[in-house]
Formats: structure tokens, C-alpha cells, sequence
């Protein structure tokens, strides 16, 4: 079973993990790109956009998206939309899981083994939060 990584950036996100020939690849979104806008965007109650799109979105209803979330992790934030609350690390989830689609689109397997980064600077609290 392959083994991947996922850095959670605040600003930017990415997915890799081992080729064939034993190189660490970084796996492109469905939209082309190494890295996907650590940005989710609530369209509606029913339709959560991720990443590029959901950037685009923003500029349009800032007040339906949510960025820097891996600065919230652990703190207790509530996001409301739609009549929702979310925390950050629903958030966060939403991005991971549009990370691992893509992956799985990628390479035709299901991502299941994963190691997400987390900044040195993060307790206890905020790396079990992740």
C-alpha cells in the first residue's frame, strides 16, 4: 500500500507520495496544479467548494468562505454558514478529503495511509486537532 504525505498549509495545500521508483512525487490537482488554495467556500447549504474555485468565490462573497483555518485548529472557533456552524477542523477536513479525491483520482487507488505535516510551533492540542 503507498504511503502519502499531505502538507496542510495555511495559505496553500499539496499531496505527494512515493513513485514506482522510489521518488517522492508531488500529485496534481484535478485542476492541474501542484498546490490547492487552503480556501473553502460555501456555495450553499448543500455545496462546499474547495481550493481554486472556492478562491475565485471569495472574491465574489467573502463572507461565504473560510481561509487561514489551520490558524483556528484547537481553539474552539465556530464558522456559521447557511445556518451551519463548522469548526476548523471540519474545515480542514473538507480540504483534506478534496486533497485525497484528487489523489485517488490521480492514481487510481484509494488514499488510506497518510502523514500530514504540522509547523513546529503547534502544542499538543493543535497536532491531535489536525
Amino acid at each position: 500500500m503507498t504511503a502519502y504525505g499531505i502538507d496542510l498549509g495555511t495559505t496553500y495545500s499539496c499531496i505527494a507520495r512515493v513513485d514506482e521508483t522510489g521518488r517522492p512525487t508531488v500529485l496534481r490537482s484535478l485542476e492541474g496544479t501542484d498546490t490547492v488554495p487552503s480556501v473553502v467556500f460555501f456555495e450553499s447549504a448543500d455545496n462546499v467548494v474547495v481550493g481554486a474555485a472556492a478562491k475565485d468565490g471569495a472574491l465574489l462573497e467573502p463572507g461565504l468562505a473560510v481561509s487561514l483555518i489551520k490558524r483556528e485548529m484547537s481553539h474552539g472557533t465556530l464558522y456559521r454558514r447557511h445556518g451551519r456552524a463548522y469548526t476548523p477542523e471540519e474545515i480542514s477536513a473538507f480540504i483534506l478529503r478534496k486533497l485525497a479525491d484528487d489523489a485517488r483520482v490521480a492514481t487510481g487507488e484509494p488514499v488510506r495511509d497518510v502523514v500530514i505535516t504540522v509547523p513546529a510551533c503547534f502544542g499538543a492540542a493543535e497536532r491531535d486537532a489536525t
